[in-house]
């Protein structure tokens, strides 16, 4: 049943770079190669004012989209039977009244390459053309979509009833509801249709990597948005309530949430609902974007075959196919292990058989060995029966020796008795004798303490009294003194008395020095005049000196905004860099100035263009210019090297060089716009030109003129309208508005007149938002400073002339004052002497002070110090009266240390008596005690060699334990060892036993000292890989029969499941005319199964391998799509999607490969299917249960426009029925 289309226009992004998905802040890219080679002539018809549409016979069953301008949304709605239907009588009548009054009788609506035309009806053969090698029976008409609607078919579970999207990709807010049977989504290029595919992956909860597009999932975000989402309705199973709803939202942050019927759920639970459908969006049979359709067509043929049992087989067959891939692998494994084991072993038992003999003599000569390490090992047994029997010979001895020192002393005693008493009275006279020296001691003692206390204070005392007595000296001496000084006082006085100072006349000094004051006072007049006439200019220097610093700082901050510009450059180009760098630091090598980069010398005026000017000329902002071609080779030679001239250069690959002196228009001034200012501003309401907001060197913008077209380019900061846009189509090249750069390309291949517009987003400013160095700015800055520096010279240099004026007038005035002073100095001194005659008053009062003086002098005459001198002579000598006496009792106390020294003394002759009479008395007994002294010793050292016989014994027993607690002493060896012990050897017993057995030894040959030890180690390695190899064998065994299990189930369902693709593949290929088959290569490997597609498009070939090389682009579509519709019948899949498979087939071929996909899609029983195509053919193959998505959305398209599609094909069945 027909609905009808009604479409508001949809600004969608446009690109600035190929191949891309929108991405944050970045529009969607469209490639420059999709425009050249998938652009139609229809398309670009549709982008004219005219609007002129296009009708095609599939127009029977689509949907409903209105979409709104504002929110670019679409709205998808199903119209009830009734109320089309009854449109469709209305819109008849209206037909039949249009059609009565415009006489077009017999007419009918064909769609040729100029566009839809009403033509004669008068060869019915020519309107109604058929399917070339297609059955008749086939093929749909309007006549049989007139015949009714067919029964409602309902999705299977698991296809999509609906999906709805916002802020997603291009769009703002759209829902669509597919058909359960084909959905063809059809609509110019970058209207949207991919995104659908891209919605329909990412919102069933698969990654970016399987659209082969951008790879961050926030990149599908809508330029401007911060969140998208993706709400998808799949048909649920019979036994589900309502449908299961899958929502994921997105972010710009790469963040992903998931919704299952609106509550929040994980990445794992949607992908579990997806396998419980069986959805596979990684498989490229079921899902087939259009970025990866190369992708599918580069499928090696055994991931091919897998790809093929994902989407056709039942799971278990793909399940059985990598159970035997792994038993496989494992098996091969398992296998070259036991091979290799076998001949390891055999090699093993070889080398161990050559080794017997070797083994046998060896072993011979380690027990021979064996032996006598025992033999050597026995000895500290021997040593520990001699060391042991020598300690008990050392103890007794030592006992015996004690008995006969103790009986020797007994025998002695009496004898020794009184040379014991002797000892002791020298020990009691010796006892004595310390005593006194004590009590001597401590008289000594006391005998320095009463020096210190009493004899050496007392000569203190002496000492500070004879410094007293000589300060009463001193002051005598002073008295006289005194007494000379008021002598001549009193003689002063008596001169003043006898002489009057003269009269001082104060008014002539007065007099004197107020004229110096009048002097000084017309100076300072000067000085003050000169001052104010200075003070002005100093002021006036001052400020100009301000200034000059306000200028430097001025000039540094434009040097600062220089240095960023360069930072940037460095940035963007290191070879740049040091090219403008060199070219700096070499101007004098050049012929005329050369110029760096439009980044450095160019600035943008006003900055709100800043974006705008920059997005014109980014491509250029690098370039270096120079204004001859002696420089440019100069340039050239210096930094990429000349082969031919021997020069090495540089070395500077990104560097860019422009030169125009030879060209047509080598200066600016030249350059012409192709209009006005004026009439761009009046007529096209344009700003200017980017030219206009640019200022620069003019051999820079010379070059921006010719690269980037400056001069030519209008730009705005307002928006255009879609009239103004094409308007502009036929006046510019290029113009920049708010947002977008256009520019108009010729497209000769679509014929003389044929062009399209590119639309681009203006990107941020990362260049020229940094301000560049105005040099005009800086010039009058630098200029104005000179000529504040040659005004500061010239306030110098007055104010040094006046400065040197003023100097002489204050040195004039300086000496007025000393002269000032000198004659206040005479003045003063003449008037204290008449103050100090005034002072001494009358000659009455001037002698009674005299008298007074006089009698002050008698005073001082009479008063001395001698009277003090004799009482501190007397005191004096009593302080040495009591020091005679302290002697005097020192004395005393020396001769009792006398006293006591002579009682020393005798207590030391009688212990010298005692000590000779001890000593004599020991000489008569010195035999005596020689022999108990002798006895003594030898007891001593019988008792060492006792302690040391004892400790050797030890020492060895210690060794015997320590040897028996030996970890490598076998039970054999201890055995030995005892059996040796019993013996009691002696050490040189067992030195001869050692010597035999040695000889043993010597007729044994040594052979490989290291046979033993491998033959041990083989043997246990034998033993181990003896049992390896064995437990390998079972599990190899339990390895094939498990794969003859699997085998047998899983092969022929791989056969029958190949063989229904081939029969379906080769009817395809039957019904064009041509040949295919499809089949299975099989090897022992199971990894190495791969499908092989044979296919044969002219008689007069045989059927080959379908690859890269032997069929073209357009048969490996053909075959790519056939072998995808082969696998429709047998969909594990509940719907599958396809992008732009169409793609670079011939119309012949596109048509056939239609009608097939149609026929086979539009089965009963069949899954879900999505046919994405930018282009379609006329007169193409419909069937009543596909279903139609007509995007209709662009930059050209009106905002009120709207197509009523059931009118379209309402006027299409009356031209039938006429």
């Amino acid at each position: 049943m027909p609905t009808r289309i009604s479409s508001k226009a949809v600004k969608h992004s446009r690109a600035d770079s190929y191949d891309e998905l929108p991405i944050k802040g970045r529009s969607r890219k469209v490639s420059q190669q999709e425009d050249e080679d998938e652009d139609s002539e229809e398309d670009r018809r549709d982008q004219t004012p005219n609007k002129r549409l296009r009708v095609d016979k599939m127009f029977h069953r689509v949907n409903e989209v209105r979409v709104k301008s504002e929110s670019s949304s679409f709205q998808i709605n199903q119209d009830s039977d009734e109320e089309v239907e009854k449109q469709e009588e209305v819109e008849k009548e209206e037909e039949e009244e249009e059609e009565k009054e415009n006489g077009l009788p017999g007419l009918e609506m064909l769609e040729t390459e100029d566009g839809l035309h009403l033509v004669k009806d008068d060869d019915d053969e020519e309107s109604d053309d058929g399917l070339d090698g297609a059955p008749e029976h086939e093929e749909m008409g309007l006549e049989d979509i007139e015949q009714g609607n067919p029964k409602k078919q309902k999705h299977a579970s698991g296809a999509i009833v609906r999906v709805k999207m916002r802020n997603f990709v291009t769009y703002t807010n759209v829902e669509f509801r597919p058909g359960p049977s084909l959905n063809m989504v059809i609509g110019p290029n970058g209207t949207g249709k991919s995104t659908l595919v891209c919605a329909i992956c990412l919102g069933l909860g698969w990654s970016p990597i399987h659209l082969g597009r951008a790879k961050d999932i926030g990149a599908y975000v809508k330029h401007g948005c911060k969140e998208a989402s993706i709400e998808i309705e799949v048909q649920g199973k019979p036994t589900d309530e309502v449908n299961p709803v899958i929502k994921r939202t997105i972010t710009e942050s790469n963040k992903s949430f998931f919704f299952i019927n609106g509550k929040p759920a994980t990445y794992k639970s949607v992908q579990q609902l997806m396998k419980s459908f069986s959805i596979q969006i990684d498989n490229l049979c079921q899902f087939l974007p259009q970025d990866r359709v190369a992708e599918f067509a580069a499928l090696d043929p055994v991931n091919l075959l897998r790809e093929t049992q994902r989407a056709a087989a039942k799971p278990e067959v793909l399940e059985w196919h990598e159970a035997l891939q792994k038993i496989g692998k494992e098996q091969k494994a398992l296998k070259a292990q036991h091979e290799a084991d076998a001949s390891t072993l055999a090699n093993l038992e070889s080398r161990q058989r050559a080794l017997e003999p070797d083994v046998a003599r060896l072993r011979e000569r380690r027990d021979v060995l064996r032996e006598i390490e025992m033999h050597k090992r026995a000895k500290p047994f021997a040593r520990y029966r001699v060391s042991r029997a020598v300690a008990h010979t050392a103890k007794a001895r030592h006992r015996e020796l004690e008995r006969e020192f103790e009986n020797l002393r007994r025998a002695q005693e009496p004898t020794l008795k009184k040379a014991n008493q002797k000892k002791a009275y020298r020990d009691k006279v010796a006892g004595a004798y310390r005593e006194k020296k004590r009590q001597v001691e401590l008289k000594e003692k006391q005998l320095m303490e009463y020096k210190r206390k009493y004899l050496d204070e007392s000569e203190t005392k002496i000492k500070d009294k004879r410094a007293e007595l000589s300060t009463a000296t001193k002051k005598e001496r002073e008295r006289k003194n005194d007494e000379v000084k008021l002598r001549n006082q009193i003689a002063k006085m008596k001169e003043d008395y006898q002489n009057q100072p003269e009269e001082v006349d104060v008014q002539g000094y007065n007099q004197r020095m107020r004229d110096k004051s009048q002097e000084i006072a017309t100076l300072k007049e000067k000085a003050e005049n000169i001052r104010a006439e200075v003070d002005p200019k100093v002021a006036k220097g001052r400020a100009k000196k301000a200034e000059i610093q306000n200028i430097i700082g001025e000039l540094e901050n434009l040097q600062s905004a220089s240095g960023q510009r360069e930072n940037l450059l460095s940035n963007l180009s290191k070879d740049t860099y040091r090219a403008y760098t060199w070219i700096k630091e070499n101007a004098d090598k050049f012929e005329k100035p050369v110029f760096g980069p439009p980044l450095i010398e160019c600035r943008v005026k006003d900055q709100r263009y800043v974006e705008i000017v920059e997005g014109i000329v980014r491509s250029n902002a690098l370039a270096i210019t120079c204004q001859s071609q002696k420089d440019y080779q100069l340039l050239m030679n210096e930094f990429f090297g000349s082969k031919k001239a021997g020069i090495k250069g540089m070395g500077l690959a990104e560097v860019t060089i422009m030169n125009y002196s030879g060209t047509s228009i080598p200066t600016l001034e030249r350059q012409r716009s192709p209009m006005s200012i004026q009439e761009l501003r009046q007529r096209h309401r344009m700003d200017g030109w980017a030219l206009d907001f640019l200022e620069g060197p003019e051999p820079v913008l010379n070059m921006l003129c010719h690269e980037s077209r400056i001069h030519s380019t209008p730009v705005t900061l307002r928006s255009l309208s879609p009239q103004e846009n094409n308007a502009f189509e036929n006046i510019f090249q290029s113009w920049v508005t708010d947002r977008d750069h256009y520019t108009v390309r010729w497209r000769k291949e679509y014929g003389d007149d044929a062009k399209s517009v590119n639309a681009r987003n203006i990107l941020r400013a990362g260049i020229f938002n940094t301000q560049q160095v105005d040099q005009a700015a800086k010039q009058n800055l630098e200029d104005k400073m000179q000529a504040l520096k040659f005004e500061c010279s010239e306030i110098e240099e007055y104010v040094n002339g006046a400065k040197a004026r003023y100097d002489a007038i204050q040195k004039q005035i300086s000496e007025l004052n000393r002269e000032k002073v000198e004659i206040n100095k005479e003045k003063d001194k003449k008037l204290d002497a008449q103050r100090r005659w005034v002072a001494l008053g009358t000659r009455i009062e001037l002698r009674s002070r005299i008298e007074q003086e006089e009698g002050k002098l008698a005073q001082k005459m009479n008063g001395n110090y001698k009277q003090e001198a004799e009482i501190l002579g007397k005191q004096l000598s009593a302080l040495c009266i009591e020091r005679a006496k302290g002697a005097l009792q020192f004395a005393t106390m020396v001769n009792s240390y006398i006293n006591l020294q002579n009682d020393l003394l005798k207590l030391q002759l009688w212990d010298i008596e005692a000590n000779s009479d001890v000593t004599h008395l020991e000489s008569k007994n010195a035999e005596v005690n020689d022999l108990l002294k002798r006895k003594e010793v030898e007891v001593a050292q019988a008792k060492g060699q006792m302690n040391r016989a004892k400790q050797e014994a030890l020492d060895d027993g210690e060794v015997v334990k320590k040897l028996l607690e030996e970890d490598d002493l076998t039970s054999e060896d201890r055995e030995y060892l005892r059996a040796l012990n019993e013996r009691a050897l002696s050490l040189e017993d067992l030195d001869l036993e050692i010597d035999v057995i040695q000889g043993r030894l010597s007729l044994l040959h040594e052979g490989n000292p290291n046979a033993i030890r491998d033959y041990e180690r083989r043997a246990k390695e034998i033993e181990v890989l003896q049992k390896t190899i064995q437990e390998k064998q079972v599990k190899m065994d339990h390895l094939e029969t498990a794969i003859e299990e699997v085998k047998a189930k899983w092969e022929p369902a791989l056969n029958e499941v190949v063989e229904k693709i081939s029969a379906a593949f080769s009817e395809s290929f039957e019904k064009i005319g041509c040949a295919g088959e499809v089949k299975v290569s099989k090897t022992e490997d199971f990894d190495k199964w791969e499908i092989q597609i044979l296919v044969k498009f002219r008689e007069s070939e045989k059927l080959q391998i379908l690859t890269n090389q032997r069929q073209s682009g357009g048969e490996r579509a053909v075959s790519t799509v056939f072998y995808l519709m082969a696998l429709q019948s047998m969909a594990q899949a509940p719907f599958r999607v396809v992008d732009e498979i169409n793609q670079g087939m011939d119309p012949r071929n596109e048509r056939l490969v239609h009608h097939r996909m149609v026929n086979i899609a539009c089965q009963e029983h069949t899954s879900q299917y999505f046919l994405i195509t930018p282009k379609l053919l006329a007169n193409l193959t419909y069937h009543p249960r596909m279903k139609v998505h007509t995007i209709n959305s662009g930059d050209y398209v009106e905002e009120d426009y709207k197509i009523d599609v059931m009118k379209c094909i309402a006027k299409m069945k009356a031209l039938r029925r006429a």
